[in-house]
């Protein structure tokens, strides 16, 4: 479950400080503690689709739940060798909170990662999580702030288009046979000006909030 972080290849990208519990790494110049456990199928009354990892109450886990730097909880699914991240944001606070918080994901989105890397998925409930190999890890790193707060649309003003001619303009582009990359391109062209300063994944935070609400 740890090679992740003590393989060859990563002992070259991530400097490790400890693995006593909660394993505490550094990259680039950041602090990141992760508590590893296994990923298994939830059980009864569950579909069989539906996988979990348990987050226990543990008293060594009091010391993270203000500390500098960022707690990550992931997943290790053994026979697919592939990792399941769920959003930290929320979940720091509810360290220690009760005896054990479940954590879902679904098996379709750990076979996609197997195939392709790295898959971002949302349950039913909203809660976003991302299937990866342990070769993206950096990947998943470096998209930490995708499970941030939802990237508001650009607000009307008198020289700009509104909310609802951008999110018309990005519901017709899912009619075309489009990639998202291109969606995001062809947004960027068209309404960049509105907000100068969002990157390539706030646009494509935007395009997936709007396709979300439009039941794509």
């Amino acid at each position: 479950m740890i090679d992740i972080f003590v393989s060859p290849l990563s002992e070259e990208i991530y400097e490790i400080a400890n693995i006593n519990h909660i394993v505490h790494f550094i990259y680039k110049d950041e602090d990141y503690y992760v508590m590893l456990r296994s990923v298994s199928y939830a059980g009864n009354p569950h579909p069989l689709h539906r996988f979990r990892a348990q987050l226990p109450r543990r008293p060594y886990l009091e010391a993270y739940k203000h500390n500098g730097g960022v707690f990550l909880f992931i997943g290790y699914v053994a026979e697919h060798n592939v990792y399941v991240l769920w959003n930290p944001y929320p979940l720091r606070p509810r360290l220690n909170e009760k005896d054990t918080v479940s954590l879902f994901c679904e098996l379709d989105s750990i076979i996609k990662a197997k195939n392709e890397g790295l898959v971002w998925s949302k349950l039913p409930n909203g809660g976003l999580y991302v299937t990866f190999t342990p070769e993206n890890l950096s990947s998943v790193l470096e998209s930490l702030s995708y499970f941030k707060t939802e990237v508001p649309l650009p607000k009307h003003t008198n020289d700009i288009h509104s909310e609802s001619q951008l999110s018309k303009f990005i519901v017709d582009l899912s009619f075309k046979d489009l990639s998202r990359l291109e969606m995001v391109e062809l947004c960027m062209e068209k309404y960049g000006s509105t907000h100068p300063e969002w990157s390539f994944l706030d646009w494509r935070k935007c395009i997936t909030k709007v396709l979300y609400a439009a039941g794509e």
